[in-house]
């Protein structure tokens, strides 16, 4: 484990025995079957015992809300959603009370106040539509077609787009494995480079990335949130904490814009917070939110 994300765990875990609920619930389950150098599984501190107890990741008042517009929207949650640090319990705690209480202009005035941003909607686990018919014209088979697929998606009435990529603990942007023994991606990703994403690299990114599929592949998350930067009205937004490393590869790959730059934001958790607590409705709401994941000594 990183640095970083062993203190926030340790964070967490003192959170949780200080906390009301959380102090009589079960911890110390196990993730991935891992084993400690005696061959015993590991159970982890931060982590519930059973995997269907992650609704307690979700903070009052808003739980029971949450919980149904999950199961209303079918959105699937991670494996790890049951982990104290999950990124995607972070999200939905941040971004739902704004979407119920239609405080959405909070984050749209942050990211630009002089853009008239008309009425908005947002939606979680939001898969690219633009990859999907990419995939589709150019007949690419199901199993290697899987798009990207956004934390959190904002669209206004005025043609805006806002795609979020969350991280918390993640200690890096996700990218394929090699064939082992090799320098080599598998070869199913030269399809998908070629046939989708390839064609969508847009005009605000470096042009010497057009057709470099290694770096492309190599920087595989980083790269597929910013083919989104198609027109002026589309932003991709990184939301991760100043203190987590991988805050350096999102402003590196940024750097491979020649235009749209501010179109693109590296936002730290730290920031962001300060835009919604102030809120009087929202105050106490995310003050506990903050308590839970950026209060970190």
């Amino acid at each position: 484990m990183g640095a970083f994300r062993n203190k926030v765990i340790q964070h967490l875990v003192e959170y949780a025995k200080n906390d009301k609920e959380l102090s009589s619930c079960n911890f110390g389950g196990t993730f991935n079957n891992k084993k400690d150098k005696e061959g015993k599984i590991i159970h982890y501190p931060h982590i519930f015992n059973e995997h269907n107890e992650w609704e307690r990741n979700l903070l009052q008042p808003y739980r029971d809300r949450l919980v149904g517009f999950i199961e209303t929207n079918n959105i699937k949650e991670h494996k790890d959603a049951h982990h104290l640090n999950s990124s995607q319990m972070m999200c939905m705690n941040f971004f739902f009370p704004l979407i119920v209480e239609n405080k959405l202009n909070l984050l749209l005035e942050y990211i630009d106040p002089q853009i008239e941003w008309g009425k908005a909607s947002a939606q979680f686990e939001y898969n690219s539509p633009l990859e999907i018919a990419k995939a589709k014209a150019n007949n690419l088979s199901h199993d290697i077609s899987e798009p990207t697929n956004f934390d959190f998606y904002i669209e206004t009435e005025n043609g805006y787009h806002i795609y979020f990529e969350i991280k918390y603990t993640e200690q890096d942007f996700g990218t394929p494995q090699k064939v082992k023994g090799t320098n080599d991606y598998p070869s199913q990703y030269d399809e998908k480079f070629n046939k989708v994403y390839n064609q969508l690299i847009p005009a605000c990114i470096n042009p010497q990335r057009k057709g470099d599929k290694l770096f492309f592949l190599s920087h595989y998350q980083l790269m597929r949130n910013l083919v989104h930067l198609q027109t002026e009205k589309d932003y991709v937004i990184f939301l991760v904490p100043q203190k987590n490393p991988i805050i350096k590869h999102a402003l590196k790959i940024r750097t491979e814009l020649v235009s749209l730059n501010d179109n693109c934001k590296i936002v730290e958790w730290e920031d962001i917070i300060k835009v919604v607590e102030n809120d009087p409705q929202l105050h106490e709401y995310y003050a506990e939110f903050k308590k839970k994941y950026l209060d970190i000594k």
